[in-house]
């Protein structure tokens, strides 16, 4: 099974101050894994968001869902990286 790649980038209605801190831009995943998501925000900041694993080097773009109405009080989640999800380097978060 090919590693992922993930960079940083959220997917949300509204982006204040809120900013992913993990996993860190570069690091490397696995179809299935498990992966903690950290981020930090202020009170101005919209109160859910929605999380997306996106490449843009493809055509068509491939976007999937990895959680939604994410409390962003929670500071962070886990989350699995789908199975379904192509073998490519090029993924964001």
């Amino acid at each position: 099974m090919k590693a992922l790649i993930f960079f940083i980038a959220f997917a949300m209605r509204v982006v204040s101050a809120i900013r992913l801190t993990a996993p860190v831009s570069g690091s490397t995943h696995n179809k299935g894994q498990d992966i903690t998501i950290a981020w930090s925000s202020v009170g101005s900041d919209s109160t859910n968001f929605s999380l997306f694993v996106v490449n843009y080097n493809t055509h068509p773009t491939i976007a999937l869902l990895l959680a939604s109405n994410v409390s962003t009080s929670l500071g962070s989640i886990t989350a699995a990286i789908p199975c379904s999800i192509r073998s490519d380097n090029g993924f964001e978060m």
